[in-house]
């Protein structure tokens, strides 16, 4: 990335420097970083930050909302681990999946707040961990650092015989499900977490295989049980249940080959098509608690870097000869008219995750 050449010396000559400049009434924030982080330039009301914190990379957002002239003020921090399963383009690197995320949540957070507050300020920090490096928090106070876990998608298949697959479905049993971390999986972290518990034995129950109806690719429609919803009793920080209520069909972006067969008894499927029967599904504890929910569409590609993932997603099937061309071009058109759908969709099923899990 480009950088001034005062910017440059500045930068040599001190590890963090924060610099804010006035100009028409609108403060912008330079942020620098040590060697090997980037600068960014900020625009006044959403901040997007990338830092590298003992050696992993961390992204942050600050959302401003404002609502009436009171000088109540709410301030709320999120910081939540993604086991990045990516590092190659399109749907990588990892910078690319964090700041997809950022984005839904952002939209979440903006949607969920309570209008009777002046001013919300919340901050979303999303550190990274690279699974394929076989990268995971080296102590139980680092795991416990996070609020929560995000699980996102892969080129690579869940049944793969690779290292660092076979260490991630052992790290889903280990540390997150043994011990009830709160998580969202996405697509092939959907299937991989279904997969860490039955594998090659489907009597077990948890079992992820290539999807027999071929290829899956743009907006996916499905029928979701309401009954992921909390009953009112255990939702008094929200806002009103009606507000909360999903409709009796989401429709998610897809770009899969795989999909879940079956799941393990602690989960239960909330939904899904003839062609890929299990598109979202709730892990429960022994005392009927949410601690993981996992979807096998895209929520994250409701914003526009998300839309473009899609799409050059797309074209590397079209490059790959995954499928036809022109059913690439249609879900490509498909995913643009149903934009907004799919958007409003996304962000509902981000916002529900996010209020059961205390993130929101």
């Amino acid at each position: 990335m480009f950088r001034p050449p005062l910017l440059q010396h500045l930068n040599s000559k001190l590890p963090y420097w924060l610099l804010s400049l006035e100009y028409a009434s609108v403060a912008y924030a330079f942020t620098f970083v040590p060697a090997g982080g980037t600068f960014a330039a900020l625009n006044p009301l959403v901040t997007r930050t990338e830092m590298t914190t003992f050696h992993r990379k961390s992204y942050t957002r600050t959302i401003n909302s404002k609502y009436g002239e009171c000088d109540d003020a709410v301030k709320k921090t999120l910081h939540l681990m993604m086991i990045s399963c990516e590092d190659s383009a399109p749907y990588g690197p990892s910078d690319n999946t964090a700041n997809m995320f950022l984005s839904l949540l952002e939209k979440a957070f903006k949607v969920s707040q309570d209008p009777s507050c002046s001013t919300v300020t919340a901050t979303i920090i999303i550190t990274v961990y690279e699974a394929k490096q076989e990268d995971y928090p080296e102590s139980e106070q680092e795991w416990n650092a996070y609020d929560g876990i995000l699980l996102p998608g892969s080129f690579s298949s869940a049944y793969a015989s690779e290292d660092w697959i076979e260490k991630l479905k052992s790290i889903i049993q280990t540390e997150i499900h043994v011990k009830q971390r709160k998580t969202m999986a996405l697509c092939f972290g959907h299937q991989v977490f279904a997969h860490s518990f039955g594998g090659h034995d489907s009597s077990i129950g948890g079992l992820a295989i290539p999807c027999p109806a071929s290829v899956q690719v743009g907006p996916s429609s499905f029928e979701c049980s309401v009954d992921w919803i909390p009953p009112p009793e255990e939702a008094s920080s929200m806002q009103t249940l009606s507000t909360l209520t999903p409709s009796v069909s989401y429709t998610l972006l897809a770009t899969h080959g795989d999909m879940v067969h079956s799941l393990p008894l602690c989960a239960t499927a909330l939904g899904g098509t003839e062609k890929v029967p299990i598109q979202a599904a709730v892990y429960l504890t022994e005392e009927g608690k949410p601690y993981t929910y996992s979807f096998q569409g895209h929520p994250e590609y409701a914003c526009d870097i998300g839309l473009e993932t899609f799409s050059n997603i797309l074209n590397s099937m079209i490059e790959n000869d995954k499928l036809p061309r022109q059913v690439l071009d249609d879900a490509r058109a498909d995913a643009i008219s149903e934009f907004k759908s799919v958007e409003r969709d996304s962000v509902h099923v981000m916002q529900i995750v996010g209020r059961n899990f205390g993130w929101i």
